[in-house]
């Protein structure tokens, strides 16, 4: 091959080159599309605005207080001489409940029996309806986060300083969290029925 043959083959090449590189990244993308007469053009969908519906914190608390819900305790209560802790789960149907506890022992229980079966816990705590009305004249400290909104209430139980923090999701009350020094009521709620 002649030097002037090599030259133009390699001039060549990078023409071939340089117009690879800008049809692949530099080229509009309309030059590749082929605008079909018998395709109807698509119509632009406009964003629907997304509809709240979350329930407000009054009528969450009206929710749970009717009294048909799941639940799960988590208990420690220290407000005598000795610590009783309990994992129960159940649900309530207005005056119906059946539970089960897996600890300190496993016992089931029902509305007649859930006096001896949590003997050494305030049942009172575990009562919304109670709950709210020990609260009812008290301001909550309000946390708002992405998914759940905490209302925190500083008030005496037995005479102790305690804090009440109530988790309220979108449409419901989620937990109630009791503490003071000498206990620790955790009360999950699911499956809220109005």
């Amino acid at each position: 091959m002649t030097k002037k043959r090599t030259y133009a083959l390699i001039i060549y090449a990078a023409i071939i080159v340089i117009i690879l590189v800008f049809l692949l990244f530099f080229a509009p993308d309309k030059w590749f599309y082929k605008k079909d007469s018998n395709t109807p053009e698509t119509p632009v969908l406009k964003e629907e605005e997304e509809v709240d519906e979350s329930i407000d914190y009054e009528t969450q608390k009206n929710n749970l207080t009717n009294n048909i819900y799941q639940y799960t305790y988590n208990l420690m209560d220290s407000m005598t001489d000795k610590t009783y802790l309990y994992e129960c789960n159940g649900s309530i149907n207005k005056e119906i409940e059946t539970g089960l506890c897996t600890s300190p022992k496993r016992v089931e229980y029902n509305s007649n029996t859930k006096k001896d079966a949590l003997d050494n816990i305030n049942l009172d705590l575990l009562n919304p309806t109670y709950i709210f009305n020990l609260l009812k004249d008290i301001k909550p400290e309000k946390t708002e986060n992405d998914s759940y909104t905490d209302y925190e209430y500083s008030l005496n139980i037995n005479d102790y300083p305690t804090e009440i923090t109530i988790r309220s999701g979108k449409d419901s009350i989620k937990e109630i969290i009791i503490s003071n020094i000498y206990l620790q009521y955790h009360l999950k709620f699911t499956n809220i029925k109005v």
